[in-house]
């Protein structure tokens, strides 16, 4: 049952990967993104769960949940801006 889960779950981060090359809307791409990111971060607690090591494996996880929530208001902000800049560009005032 266990090599399900972690099928599905490696499954569901490479979708969201692919998903950042395939897409051209800058908002899909970042929800895919997050996707990925969370699918990623279920799968190492699962991991950590089975494991001895839990207190090093929590700090981990937590330091690279920070990491990646950094990164998704970043691109939100940067999709936000080529949104606004593109709407303004289309607008001949």
């Amino acid at each position: 049952m266990s090599y399900i889960i972690f099928t599905l779950l490696i499954l569901i981060c490479l979708v969201g990967i692919f998903g950042l090359f395939y897409l051209n809307d800058y908002f899909k791409k970042i929800a895919y993104l997050s996707v990925s990111y969370s699918a990623f971060i279920v799968l190492i607690s699962y991991l950590a769960r089975k494991n001895i090591l839990i207190d090093e494996i929590i700090t981990i996880i937590l330091s690279i949940m920070i990491l990646f929530s950094i990164n998704i208001l970043i691109g939100i902000g940067i999709a936000q801006n080529i949104k606004r800049n593109k709407k303004n560009n289309s607008n001949p005032l």
